[in-house]
């Protein structure tokens, strides 16, 4: 699971600058993704998928109207990261036969975010960093679910895209490490985050059957029982977040959002 084998200190010189001059459009132009050919179970994946990576936008407005946005270089890399993300969204939007990039409202909105925010302070941003490492994490394991049984042209797609996202990865673990290490109700924020919301961050996006199947294919059965405990177990090692929480992570997905 790439994504949980991220070296921390070399994550912790993530240039953003180049980050942001070296971003990924559309991935169509690496990958002939209208030559790919997938399973239905493949496709039914991938659909969601695509929901699931087309959130961001969804996402990002509860994000920045935080103190989140005050923060040039955090900003910087978001705006980046939501680009990346519409093509990986696009890309498997295409294979997957979905037809188009998802949209829609995650719970709470702008304005109850906003609100939230101001109490919350510069401490929120801790917290929107471990979300967004949460996230990959999670993903991450759904890609492996995939590429397990990929033939070779589905696997170069899912290549490029897990190579995009490990730029993402890097950053969020950096960013949430150093930022739970130096600042306590950061930590405590991050946590009340991963027992209160559904997981990934676009789950909410997905009807009751949806979910449903995600969880079956990513976290169910005896084959992929740990994939659950290999993500809390990620979680449980950042600075402040405490054995119980990570727990009832691991418990909630096996459940489902």
């Amino acid at each position: 699971m790439r994504a949980q084998e991220t070296d921390v200190e070399g994550a912790a010189d993530f240039d953003v600058a180049a980050f942001t001059r070296s971003a990924h459009g559309n991935l169509r132009d690496a990958v002939d993704v209208e030559a790919i050919r997938v399973s239905p179970r493949e496709a039914q994946l991938l659909g969601i998928l695509c929901v699931l990576e087309g959130a961001t936008m969804a996402h990002l407005r509860n994000v920045l109207v935080t103190a989140t946005h005050k923060d040039a270089r955090v900003t910087a890399f978001l705006v980046t990261w939501a680009f990346e993300k519409f093509w990986v969204a696009d890309a498997l939007s295409s294979v997957s036969g979905s037809g188009s990039t998802p949209t829609g409202s995650l719970p709470g909105g702008p304005v109850r975010r906003a609100t939230g925010g101001i109490l919350a302070g510069r401490s929120i941003v801790g917290a929107h960093m471990v979300a967004g490492y949460l996230d990959d994490l999670v993903l991450d394991v759904a890609y492996d679910t995939v590429e397990s049984d990929a033939a070779p042209p589905l696997r170069e797609l899912l290549a490029v895209i897990r190579g995009t996202k490990s730029r993402h990865t890097a950053f969020f673990l950096s960013e949430a490490t150093r930022r739970l290490a130096s600042d306590q109700r950061s930590a405590r924020l991050a946590e009340r985050g991963i027992r209160r919301e559904a997981w990934p961050i676009g789950a909410p996006l997905l009807d009751a059957a949806t979910r449903d199947a995600f969880t079956a294919s990513v976290f169910g059965g005896d084959v992929r029982a740990d994939h659950a405990e290999h993500v809390a177990h990620a979680i449980a090692v950042l600075p402040g977040i405490r054995a119980r929480t990570a727990s009832e992570l691991a418990r909630t997905l096996v459940k489902g959002a």
